[in-house]
C-alpha cells in the first residue's frame, strides 16, 4: 500500500489532517513526515512574538502518522 492510500484512509482532513506523507512501515513501526505551514493560527498566540508548535499538536501528528500501523 503505498503512502497516498495510507493517508486517503485516515479519518481526518485539512486543516486538522498532520501527514504529509509516510516514508516508512515497517514490523517494528512507522516513519512519516509533516511540515507545518507558517501561517497555522496556533502560532498567532503560541506564544506572542516567539511562536511555538502546541505539544498537542505535535502529538497528534505523531498519532496520525503511526494511526496505520
Amino acid at each position: 500500500m503505498n503512502s497516498a492510500t495510507i493517508i486517503s484512509k485516515l479519518p481526518y482532513k485539512k486543516p486538522f489532517l498532520f501527514v504529509d506523507e509516510i516514508l516508512q512501515i515497517d514490523e517494528d513501526g512507522c516513519t512519516g513526515s509533516y511540515t507545518f505551514p507558517e501561517d497555522s493560527d496556533f502560532y498567532k498566540g503560541h506564544f506572542k512574538d516567539h511562536p511555538v508548535t502546541p505539544g498537542v499538536i505535535l502529538t497528534e501528528c505523531m498519532a496520525q502518522i503511526g494511526w496505520y500501523v
